[in-house]
């Protein structure tokens, strides 16, 4: 504030994902300027992490053991508060991987007609998902962040997704694994990319 407020320059800032839990520093409270008039919302993802509310910190308060959090004032250009309510940001210790791979229809990245391959384990990089089965040991979490490539990170169980329902908590949307195709596939371009793939085409070719 006053003059000295810094960019998102931190090292929590764009960590790179990892399946390991790993400790990393993370300020108390944090600063969001921005020029809207007021800010009225539950949940938005931003900065690799989630930006919430109190409403949802409530909700998932018997998890809070899986994730930092930090306090968001959230304010104007001149410092004036614009939040409807209290807001913190919220970044998970741990990622999962969810998706059951053997069970699940995806596609392989393909570029200059070769199928591409992880250089760390040489599993193949997968390009679009079509089908989504989660692996069954993730319904063990009632709140949790995939490391998995498909449009949507944050997965909670039916309980949580009711009590945010019921509280009518703003700026989500809920997908169930089953729906997935029906809500991604235009957005994605995953049919343009299943023929691509299965084609030996580069899989984003136009």
């Amino acid at each position: 504030r006053n003059g000295s407020r810094k960019a998102m320059t931190y090292g929590w800032h764009g960590r790179a994902a990892s399946v390991h839990s790993q400790p990393f520093s993370f300020p108390d409270e944090l600063w969001l300027v921005c020029k809207a008039r007021r800010l009225d919302f539950d949940w938005l993802e931003k900065f690799d992490g989630y930006i919430v509310s109190d409403r949802f910190m409530e909700a998932v308060q018997d998890h809070t053991d899986l994730f930092k959090i930090a306090r968001v004032n959230v304010v104007d250009n001149a410092g004036a508060d614009i939040s409807a309510r209290p807001m913190y940001f919220m970044k998970f210790r741990k990622i999962v991987y969810g998706v059951d791979m053997e069970r699940s229809v995806w596609f392989q990245s393909v570029l200059s007609g070769q199928p591409l391959v992880s250089q760390k384990d040489g599993s193949p990089v997968v390009a679009a998902f079509k089908e989504i089965v989660l692996r069954e040991e993730i319904s063990a979490y009632d709140i949790v962040e995939l490391c998995d490539s498909i449009g949507a990170k944050l997965l909670i169980s039916d309980r949580i997704r009711k009590r945010l329902m019921n509280d009518r908590l703003t700026g989500m949307s809920f997908i169930r694994p089953s729906e997935y195709y029906v809500h991604f596939a235009r957005m994605l371009n995953i049919d343009a990319i299943g023929k691509n793939s299965l084609a030996g085409r580069d899989t984003y070719a136009v």
